[in-house]
């Protein structure tokens, strides 16, 4: 049987299986029917490589599977060694043995030793130093989410003398068997494969204790503690306490990780079975525990999801540095690169980024002619969406990848938007950046709606997709409130020539309307001129600043975007009609002198008005003279039945700044609050 518990971590092996079980099992005094121990050879086959290489170096135990546990059997494992001419086996001792005055125990013994290919008894755990995580780690781990904490922190306490263990407190429950009803063999075969730890109800029956617990000289008590939430991480039991320190009689026998099996259908208990060696009663009230990460550098300490983002993004953490330095990849040759991407979960891992990031892959520039297309398996972040898919990452955490990833990858993402809380990269897009392709921006909307955050780490600042209105910029995080809130203004203009009054018009422009209209906000096409003296006065007045550019590697002179724009977005070539979209976040239109390029957006704002896309509001145009044929025009429509007469109603030329304040002052005033 294919263990499926830690498919995760190669530290861990799977379930041995009984190899031969030893004459010496049934003492000479006692009756076949009166078992109380027995020896046997276990077998570790499929050990991984890594595993056996690093075991000579850490301590290795025995994780026995809780569920033989449950019903009163204690073990322990010695002679372990790999037999000669073997790579890849392991083989120990295994002495099963029962608490004297278990039935139950008895019975699962003798089916042990009858049916011994039917059951698998457990695995081996490395320990391994350099993934145990201190005191403090394990206490933000109490604080994970999802499905959250089962226990709160002040529950927990250092372990003896101030150790790095914890001392999780027991239930005041003990469990009793029912001797009466004693498991058959097919009961027994199923409790002892798919079987849950509810189904072991049937037989036995619960007390409730005073804690300490007293555990009888040579006896055993099975009782329960809560569940110690620590998902991928494993739970490792050194020891029983009784006000903060040690028992050294108490034994706790089961799995010393925490095994899925022995709570896969019940979220809240951990079942605890503890074992009294010594010659007098013993008493405890807690459970000492270490905590080790998985081996798989995908997982590291779980702290809360917006806690793990602001850590990782903070600016002491170096995200971008980080980046640069480690995924940006070398070129092989030209249009050639090496890709990377990693999954990380907290701050902490990116000192270990080199090693996260093993997910890489050569990719061609897909601007170069001719250039060769690579299958959606060849992408960088496909292993590790592969691994989630899989199960071998369970952690929630952040998929970092150097270029937003490609169109065909973002699919994966969106079936495993569980698992990733948010994707951070540094560019666009490997060939036109910081421009985003059609499907781009359909997969960004996309993980919005579906909670995966999406963060631009562009030059030294951190940026956010957002979205209001089916309209989509990124920007910082604090002023993501103000922007879904603002009245915005679409600024049309031309990208060759501006007013250079403006420089002093704008900046009172812009306080009238916030007089008139509270927070306010500012859109253009991102590019040169009137676009850039917009968005620079914009900025510098503290009104948001935000732009929407287009590619124009097409046009004979290609316009630079300015960088003056608080929320953005950018918009390759082939978006033309798509990046239109993103001006209707504004309310109010405003028309400056301009060109062939200001005429279409004329007509679009136009349009969208006589079809009713757009809400009745001035659509102001700036210099009365330049604009008076695009009036004329409209009202010899109008004439001929081609324009509504009140499309003309909402057209307002004015010569200055200060009339169109006049215009918008008479429209609130008009309108019905």
């Amino acid at each position: 049987m294919r263990s499926s518990i830690y498919p995760y971590d190669n530290m861990i092996t799977e379930d041995g299986s009984f190899w031969a079980i030893s004459a010496r099992n049934i003492p000479a005094a006692v009756a076949p029917d009166s078992l109380s121990q027995m020896q046997a050879v276990v077998v570790f086959d499929n050990v991984s490589p890594r595993f056996l290489s690093e075991m000579e170096g850490e301590a290795v135990d025995f994780i026995m599977r809780s569920r033989l546990c449950q019903m009163g059997l204690d073990c322990e494992l010695s002679n372990l060694h790999r037999p000669p001419g073997t790579t890849r086996r392991l083989e120990a001792t295994l002495t099963l043995s029962r608490a004297a005055d278990n039935g139950v125990a008895e019975r699962v013994l003798d089916f042990v030793r009858r049916h011994q290919d039917q059951v698998r008894p457990g695995k081996l755990f490395a320990l391994s130093r350099a993934r145990r995580l201190n005191y403090e780690q394990i206490i933000q781990n109490v604080y994970s989410t999802m499905p959250g904490p089962l226990i709160e922190a002040e529950e927990l306490y250092r372990g003896p003398n101030g150790s790095d263990s914890i001392i999780v407190p027991l239930d005041q429950i003990e469990y009793e068997y029912d001797r009466k009803t004693p498991p058959n063999p097919d009961q027994l075969r199923y409790l002892l494969g798919p079987g849950t730890r509810r189904d072991l109800d049937f037989f036995r029956t619960t007390v409730h204790r005073e804690l300490p617990l007293r555990v009888p000289a040579g006896g055993w008590v099975l009782t329960q503690m809560p569940l110690f939430c620590v998902r991928e991480h494993f739970a490792y039991i050194t020891g029983l306490s009784l006000n903060g320190e040690l028992v050294p009689t108490l034994r706790h026998a089961s799995a010393r990780l925490f095994d899925p099996l022995s709570y896969q259908h019940v979220n809240t208990r951990q079942m605890i079975e503890i074992f009294n060696t010594g010659t007098e009663d013993a008493y405890c009230d807690g459970v000492v525990m270490e905590v080790y990460r998985p081996e798989r550098r995908r997982c590291s300490v779980q702290i809360a999801p917006n806690m793990r983002l602001a850590g990782l993004v903070a600016p002491e953490a170096g995200l971008a540095e980080k980046m640069d330095q480690t995924m940006v990849g070398t070129q092989l040759a030209i249009g050639m690169r090496v890709m990377l991407a990693a999954f990380v979960v907290d701050a902490d891992e990116l000192s270990k980024l080199d090693e996260l990031m093993y997910t890489s892959i050569a990719d061609a520039t897909e601007r170069e002619p001719h250039g060769e297309r690579f299958d959606l398996s060849d992408c960088p972040e496909y292993d590790i969406l592969t691994e989630i898919e899989q199960g071998d990452i369970r952690a929630q955490g952040f998929l970092l990848s150097y270029y937003f990833p490609r169109w065909d990858i973002c699919s994966k993402i969106d079936s495993n938007y569980r698992h990733i809380r948010a994707v951070l990269f540094r560019q666009a897009s490997q060939g036109n950046d910081p421009f985003f392709s059609e499907f781009d921006i359909s997969r960004l909307k996309n993980f919005y709606n579906l909670g995966i955050r999406c963060l631009w780490l562009r030059g030294q600042g951190v940026h956010e997709f957002v979205m209001r209105d089916e309209c989509c910029f990124f920007m910082p995080a604090d002023l993501i409130e103000r922007f879904q809130t603002a009245t915005f203004f679409a600024c049309y203009g031309s990208s060759a020539v501006v007013d250079s009054s403006l420089n002093q018009k704008l900046p009172v422009f812009f306080n009238e309307l916030r007089e008139l209209f509270g927070e306010i906000g500012v859109v253009t096409g991102g590019g040169p001129k009137l676009m850039e003296t917009v968005n620079r006065e914009a900025q510098a007045a503290g009104v948001i600043s935000a732009s929407s550019a287009l590619s124009t590697e097409f046009t004979a002179v290609p316009q630079r975007p300015n960088n003056y724009s608080d929320a953005f977005m950018y918009f390759d070539e082939y978006c033309r009609h798509i990046r239109q979209k993103n001006f209707s976040i504004a309310r109010f239109p405003i028309f400056f002198p301009g060109g062939v390029g200001t005429m279409e957006e004329v007509g679009i704002e136009l349009c969208n008005l006589k079809l009713g896309v757009h809400q009745n509001a001035p659509y102001v145009f700036i210099d009365a003279d330049y604009w008076r044929p695009i009036l004329d025009f409209l009202k010899q429509a109008a004439d001929r039945g081609m324009v509504g007469a009140k499309l003309l109603e909402n057209v307002h030329l004015v010569n200055d700044l200060s009339e169109a304040t006049r215009v918008y002052r008479e429209f609130i005033h008009e309108t019905p609050a």
